[in-house]
């Protein structure tokens, strides 16, 4: 893949997402105890690099289905990134959730 076309998709997708929902996602991250990050394939990779960034900037993160990912507990934040929403293997978390 192009980096032209890596640019071009995140350009979209973050035409979607005004200010009110990073606004919202930063209250929620602020606010939980913990963040857990889910994603499969490239959104997983990004969901990798997103959670090493919350632990850098100081907040407990973790990804999910990775051997020291601890249970999830109800004051925690789960976070599923998804560019299709029809990932088989997200599916059910999505629904547990």
């Amino acid at each position: 893949m192009k980096i032209e076309k890596v640019i071009s998709e995140i350009k979209e997708v973050l035409k979607d997402f005004g200010e009110d929902e990073f606004e919202k996602l930063y209250s929620l991250i602020k606010k939980s105890e913990r963040v857990f990050v889910c994603g499969a394939g490239r959104s997983g990779l990004i969901g990798r690099c997103f959670a090493m960034r919350l632990r850098h900037l100081g907040k407990e993160s973790y990804v999910v289905g990775e051997t020291i990912c601890p249970p999830i507990k109800e004051k925690d934040l789960l976070i599923i990134i998804s560019y299709s929403g029809e990932k088989k293997s997200i599916i059910p978390i999505c629904e547990i959730a």
